[in-house]
């Protein structure tokens, strides 16, 4: 009944997986989207988190995000390794799709037990991670995009999440988001606007980076599908 479909919202909110939380904020330019952010759980019981932007809007754009959400199901079905599973889609969106649908990508293995992550970059925007010290490393984006050849590959690099420490992964939503006078939100304000919530919790540290693009914004019409996903473990012992 009603309390279901209102936990179901709730998930949408935060999602607390086993041992860690993923925040996502979604906001599509158009009715359609372009953006695309999920997660899954792998045979082994690890976490995939993916980000994507597909190229264009409006309906060509909704068909592929449609094709993503099912291949990347099918392949974090079968595989806990994310070299794998971006090998399974880009095979496959480049088989299915027109010529000019593409679509760049992030995919993230977090092993909560052990702290670490994989992470794969498919031409994505580059991603940031929140050290426990305020530092902010950059996770650069790396290999080709999705759907282009049927062949291609990925380097993965795989990092160590600390209790407290954040991944933020964003569409060019995020750092393209223009002020009246045409400038762009960029890389460097993001940064800031990440280190300026380490007290915060996850989620509220998700609104306020939000907020900070909105402020800059100040008005201005949105252009673009905007999706910003925010990673942190949890405390290995909770006090409750």
């Amino acid at each position: 009944g009603n309390q279901n479909s209102e936990s179901m919202r709730q998930k949408k909110t935060v999602a607390a997986l086993h041992g860690f939380q993923v925040v996502p904020i979604y906001e599509p330019a158009e009715e359609v989207a372009g953006d695309y952010y999920d997660f899954r759980q792998t045979p082994n019981g690890n976490w995939l988190v993916c980000i994507a932007d597909v190229t264009g809007h409006g309906v060509p754009a909704a068909l592929t995000v449609g094709m993503l959400k099912a291949l990347l199901s099918e392949a974090a079905s079968r595989w806990d390794d994310v070299t794998l599973i971006m090998r399974f889609i880009n095979l496959h969106l480049t088989e299915l799709t027109l010529p000019e649908q593409f679509a760049t990508m992030v995919l993230v293995k977090v092993q909560p037990d052990s702290g670490t992550f994989d992470y794969l970059s498919a031409g994505h925007e580059s991603s940031w991670l929140l050290r426990q010290d305020g530092h902010v490393e950059e996770l650069r984006s790396g290999g080709l995009i999705a759907g282009i050849l049927p062949n291609a590959d990925w380097q993965v690099e795989t990092q160590s999440l600390r209790t407290g420490e954040r991944l933020l992964l964003v569409t060019d939503g995020a750092t393209e988001a223009r002020d009246p006078s045409e400038e762009m939100f960029g890389r460097q304000r993001l940064i800031e606007a990440l280190q300026a919530t380490g007290d915060e919790t996850p989620e509220h540290a998700a609104l306020q980076i939000r907020a900070v693009i909105e402020r800059f914004q100040n008005g201005q019409p949105v252009l673009d599908d905007l999706t910003l996903l925010l990673i942190e473990l949890e405390p290995a012992n909770p006090t409750n």
